[in-house]
């Protein structure tokens, strides 16, 4: 009963950080103004790969999704993401402000 559960509980990080991944990369692809997000959502897919590598023992997997999220919080701080985060910790827009603004503009 105990490898059944486990199983299902690696299944389900499995594809839960399958279907996350896969929206961050939609949401950076389509460069428009919400894109910076994407890599928040990226570091969340890094989270749950990372415990489905721990449940399957798969070392080489956690040392690369530490790597990767290492390049989404990077990514997140070079949006200037983090800095509207920390400005506005319930994601509600400021008084006075209009919209979200994050650089997306390429280098």
């Amino acid at each position: 009963m105990q490898e059944i559960n486990t199983t299902l509980l690696s299944e389900v990080f499995e594809w839960s950080a399958t279907v996350v991944s896969l929206l961050g990369a939609a949401l950076l692809c389509v460069n428009t103004r919400i894109s910076p997000w994407g890599f928040l959502i990226y570091l969340f897919a890094n989270g749950l790969t990372i415990v489905f590598a721990l449940l399957n023992g798969h070392h080489g997997l956690i040392v690369q999704q530490i790597g990767f999220a290492i390049t989404s919080f990077v990514g997140v701080y070079r949006t200037g993401l983090l800095a509207h985060l920390l400005r506005a910790p319930h994601l509600a827009p400021r008084a006075g402000a209009s919209s979200l603004s994050i650089r997306t503009s390429k280098r």
